[in-house]
């Protein structure tokens, strides 16, 4: 069907089908006119030669005396009417009694029909007031001309001759006509064709050869030209020679940009092991039963985490996701997580260390530059101090009663405003909670239907897993989440922590 429909929309068709049908519509108007002119006058001539027949006939034959008997003489009366072409005729009196018949000589005796009798007494009427009387019936379908004809018999007898007779000049001259407007339209429709073809050598074809050139080059091959020999120096010509050169020029910027795409791509993948640099603290994790799924939408990511080691048995986590993403969104998280290890050696306060890392993200960026964050510093005797600058909810399960907190975030995100003192939360968690932190490219993923994961699912799945492992929960988390998603327009990140 698209097949189809792509032939209608094709401009050759549409043209070849146009063509076709004036072409034929030509060839039939003229050959109607021609014919209809030509027939006018072979029948305007016809009936002026039948007339001077009539007139002929009758002129011989009205000094000639008709034998009643088929004898001799009778026979030279039939070789008279031969002689003017009338060889099929009837001979009858005033009473309607044939008298003569050719070529069946068995009428003779017998009675004509009352219509051609009838025809006879209107002749004989007329003959009182012309002597010259006869009576003439043309048929312009066959050019036969049909006459009734007194003659004078043997006698005084008055006798009447009926006879048909037929112009074979006529009908050759129309078998003549018929014969030329058969060759005018085999010759209309050659002609037709030869030009046809001629336009689709000279047009179409050159436009199927640009056709197949852009297709090519649509593919994939930018080597594709168009070629044909270029001699006639018309408006196709021309469009073949600017195709040409745009298509060179097409392949030398695409070079140009595939080797700088080349370049960009070594120089990501070098910022890709760079960024893995600043992602300290692993080490630490395995304390945490920690679990990660890190997918950066591309080389680099605008989301990055780390965990530290303080004094005294003391340890934080840090997680951060900058605005956007690719090589923007990892220049302010890099930032951030210099200035985090700046501020984890002076401080260790989440208040303290968020506050700074923001003052520092204000200074440096505008306010269309920031980054949500959140900081965790957990305590030797179990209690955690949390600290949510414009984050998503952070969800804290506790598995021995199968309850969910929200840490909802507790200020705006990093960089956008200075000077911001952002609260702590205190947890007293126990051994066995589990916190989860996520990025917002977890929650807002759309399938195929144009819905989100939704924090809802991933807070389910966090207490379906309550009693398994970490690893057994974030696993699970991951493959629904890419069975899930129809694409990725962000980075994604989760990452799960079990009180020791």
């Amino acid at each position: 069907m698209k097949k189809e429909s792509k032939s209608r929309r094709s401009l050759r068709v549409q043209i070849g089908l146009l063509y076709t049908l004036l072409a034929f519509v030509n060839i039939i108007f003229f050959s109607v006119m021609i014919f209809s002119n030509q027939r006018d006058l072979l029948i305007l001539n016809f009936r002026y030669q039948a007339d001077n027949l009539v007139k002929s006939v009758q002129e011989r034959l009205e000094k000639e005396s008709v034998p009643l008997e088929p004898n001799g003489a009778f026979e030279d009366f039939k070789a008279a009417l031969k002689a003017n072409e009338i060889t099929d005729f009837t001979i009858y009196d005033d009473k309607g009694v044939i008298w003569h018949s050719a070529p069946d000589t068995s009428q003779r005796g017998k009675q004509v029909p009352d219509e051609l009798k009838r025809k006879s007494i209107e002749l004989s009427a007329d003959l009182t007031l012309y002597r010259s009387s006869y009576l003439k019936t043309i048929n312009e379908q066959d050019f036969t001309v049909s006459f009734l004809l007194p003659l004078r018999g043997e006698g005084d007898k008055r006798l009447y001759l009926s006879t048909i007779l037929s112009l074979q000049a006529i009908k050759q001259a129309l078998r003549g006509i018929y014969i030329q407007i058969a060759i005018a339209v085999v010759w209309g429709i050659v002609f037709h064709v030869l030009f046809a073809i001629f336009l689709f050598n000279l047009i179409f074809r050159r436009v199927e050869v640009l056709t197949q050139a852009s297709n090519e080059m649509a593919a994939g091959n930018l080597k594709s030209r168009a070629q044909w020999k270029t001699d006639r120096n018309d408006e196709l010509d021309n469009l073949g020679h600017a195709f040409n050169s745009m298509a060179a020029n097409i392949e030398e910027k695409v070079e140009t940009i595939s080797k700088l795409n080349e370049e960009i791509q070594t120089e990501l993948r070098i910022g890709k092991e760079v960024q893995k640099q600043f992602i300290r603290g692993t080490d630490i994790i395995p304390k945490y039963k920690g679990q990660i799924y890190y997918r950066p939408m591309r080389e680099v990511s605008g989301d990055i985490y780390g965990m530290f080691a303080f004094p005294k048995g003391f340890n934080g986590f840090f997680f951060a996701d900058a605005s956007g993403h690719g090589v923007s969104a990892a220049l302010i998280t890099t930032i951030t997580i210099q200035n985090l290890e700046n501020a984890a050696r002076k401080f260790m306060n989440p208040r303290k260390i968020v506050s700074t890392l923001n003052n520092s993200l204000a200074a440096r960026f505008e306010s269309s530059y920031f980054a949500t964050g959140t900081f965790f510093l957990f305590h030797p005797n179990g209690e955690t101090l949390i600290t949510n600058a414009g984050h998503l909810p952070i969800l804290c399960l506790r598995p021995s009663t199968g309850d969910i907190l929200e840490i909802a975030k507790m200020g705006p995100p990093m960089g956008l405003m200075e000077d911001f003192e952002y609260p702590v939360k205190r947890l007293n968690t126990q051994p066995g909670d589990r916190l989860l932190v996520y990025s917002d490219g977890l929650m807002e993923t759309n399938n195929v239907e144009k819905e989100q994961f939704s924090l809802a699912r991933i807070k389910e799945l966090f207490l379906q897993h309550s009693k398994n492992s970490t690893e057994e929960f974030l696993a699970d988390l991951v493959q629904q989440f890419e069975t899930w998603a129809a694409e990725y327009r962000d980075d994604v990140s989760a990452i799960v922590l079990e009180v020791p």
